[in-house]
């Protein structure tokens, strides 16, 4: 009778802790999943009245993954697939501005964003536009005389 009480204790005491881990995983999944979608969707200040301007330097090809882990070295981040996400949803992942911006943490991920696609918001930013040639004028009318011949099927 003893043997069966202890045993039964045991049980009980494994399925306590057993339980109680599953609970302590569930809400740990539960904090990940919000903070993260927090990052992605929400718009609130890093932190309120922090207005020390920090530096962010973005150099030419860099992407949303760079750009995420300079963010997270920074702290302004705390997971940078949601900063890549938040990027992507806002159709901005392949819209960043090289350029070197100041930014403080009174700002939201919102206004970071925002920032950092504007090209005009870069104080390094060089905009390259190529005048046109006149090449380019003999070569456009050489192909507008030559579409119609292509859809007639005359060559």
């Amino acid at each position: 009778m003893v043997k069966k009480f202890g045993f039964g204790m045991f049980t009980l005491c494994l399925n306590i802790l057993f339980y109680a881990a599953v609970v302590l995983l569930v809400v740990r999944a539960a904090k990940f999943s919000w903070d993260f979608a927090y990052e992605v969707f929400g718009s609130a200040p890093i932190e309120e009245g922090n207005t020390e301007e920090e530096t962010l330097t973005i150099s030419k090809g860099m992407g949303p993954s760079a750009v995420g882990s300079i963010l997270k070295d920074m702290g302004y981040v705390k997971h940078v697939k949601a900063f890549e996400w938040r990027l992507r949803i806002s159709g901005l992942s392949g819209k960043i501005a090289p350029g070197t911006y100041q930014i403080n943490k009174s700002m939201s991920l919102e206004d970071i964003t925002a920032l950092i696609t504007d090209a005009s918001a870069g104080e390094e930013v060089i905009l390259e536009t190529e005048a046109p040639s006149e090449d380019t004028e003999e070569e456009s009318s050489q192909g507008e005389a030559f579409l119609p011949d292509l859809l007639t099927g005359v060559a």
